[in-house]
């Protein structure tokens, strides 16, 4: 996978028309809350999106964080890992 596509994948817009809320559980794993987002959402790429969770949480130092989330038309995959960090 080459950067500029990885870049493509992550700034695209969500296909989605109206704002969509994701409950994301206590304790809730990065895969259990990205397969979940990827339920409600049909992210375009969930296995990129969940390594770079992973690689997000490890550098960071931070982890998942719990609750509920609405996600907008217009928003991308990137806004998906900021908002959850």
């Amino acid at each position: 996978m080459g950067a500029g596509f990885i870049w493509y994948v992550l700034y695209t817009p969500l296909a989605i028309t109206a704002d969509a809320i994701v409950q994301v559980p206590r304790g809730a794993s990065i895969v259990s809350a990205i397969d979940s987002i990827d339920a409600r959402l049909s992210l375009s790429s969930p296995k990129l999106i969940k390594l770079a969770a992973r690689i997000t949480a490890r550098v960071s130092g931070k982890g998942l964080q719990a609750g509920s989330y609405t996600f907008h038309r217009g928003d991308t995959q990137m806004d998906v890992l900021r908002t959850l960090f």
